[in-house]
């Protein structure tokens, strides 16, 4: 996502960092009633901050509140809305992207796909809340998204890049819709022994057994671990399977 986006209703904003805030600096918002803030934190990096109030309600002023973050002025409804604003990649005009993207967030993607002969497509259509329309939405691409691009939705591409955790270098793009394009799709497809031999027994037999043997697992047991890092694993007891053909 282009911005962390949340939702308030008649709630006092906090926006809290993990980083101490070194400088708060207030801009007239992008759009009639909207209201824009660049923070910058102690490691260095910068943020844009961006209130959209519903009619009726006024925008909250912050102060910094050691500990706390930023506190808003009183009970708030409308969107806040929060953007990277030292992305990778093309610095000139990335306040330009954000602002004229600002104030609209995906609620929800629908995805649709079709193969025809060894060429598939497949499409992300975004929609925000209650359905409303999405149009110039700000969404990072990975790279085997970007790399499958058709010609309409490379146009949404912006040159803002940020690092995923680990899927490389993704790139924000606009639009309301991604469309992407697999072509020399592998349609001839075997199963079993490849080239119409005949599948071993003593393999075939190795398979039964296995799944025999894993249909009797406590799935339940060997997963739910109180561990961030086993919890969902278990062992693979069809590695034996290794080597043999």
């Amino acid at each position: 996502m282009g911005f962390v986006t949340g939702r308030y209703d008649q709630l006092t904003p906090i926006i809290s960092s993990t980083f101490e805030f070194v400088e708060i600096e207030a801009f007239p918002g992008p759009h009639g009633g909207a209201q824009k803030w660049r923070l910058g934190l102690s490691d260095g990096r910068m943020w844009l901050l961006y209130v959209f109030p519903v009619a009726g309600s006024e925008s909250p002023e912050f102060t910094y509140s050691p500990g706390e973050g930023l506190v808003g002025s009183g009970e708030f409804t409308g969107v806040i809305q929060i953007a990277k604003a030292d992305a990778e990649g093309q610095k000139f005009g990335l306040e330009e992207i954000t602002d004229l993207a600002a104030g609209v967030y995906p609620a929800t993607v629908e995805m649709t796909g079709c193969v025809t002969g060894d060429v598939g497509s497949y499409k992300f259509e975004y929609k925000g809340w209650r359905d409303e329309e999405c149009e110039g939405a700000l969404m990072y691409a990975l790279p085997h998204h970007i790399a499958s691009f058709d010609d309409n939705t490379a146009r949404g591409r912006t040159g803002l890049k940020l690092q995923s955790p680990t899927k490389g270098l993704m790139e924000a793009v606009r639009g309301c819709s991604w469309t992407m394009v697999e072509r020399s799709l592998p349609t001839n497809v075997t199963w079993l022994v490849a080239g119409g031999r005949e599948p071993n027994r003593q393999v075939t037999e190795l398979i039964e057994r296995t799944l025999v043997n894993e249909s009797k697992s406590d799935i339940i047991g060997e997963t739910n671990l109180n561990s961030m890092y086993f919890s969902g694993k278990v062992s693979c007891p069809w590695s034996n399977l290794h080597g043999m053909g």
